[in-house]
């Protein structure tokens, strides 16, 4: 898979807080995929994903006319598996 940085996207990413949802979805909006990597807003995410802590989105879609960067769960499972593998 290839992984496009998030600027390249050009898709804006409102600072939100993190959103809990009771049940996980399998694709997220920023503020649900910041929650579900423990960042406490989308500013912390995109803060993370620049510096390559964070998984960036896996996607785009449209919404109302506008971008939206969505994120797939097992993408970012399979990130944070990768950065907290045994070297």
């Amino acid at each position: 898979m290839v992984r496009t940085p998030l600027r390249a996207t050009r898709v804006h990413v409102p600072n939100r807080p993190a959103k809990f949802p009771p049940i996980w979805p399998i694709e997220m909006r920023a503020e649900t995929a910041a929650a579900f990597l423990d960042y406490a807003t989308t500013r912390e995410l995109c803060k993370a994903i620049q510096k390559g802590d964070a998984a960036p989105p896996t996607a785009c879609r449209t919404v109302s006319g506008r971008p939206e960067a969505v994120w797939l769960a097992d993408a970012i499972r399979e990130f944070a598996s990768r950065r907290h593998a045994p070297r």
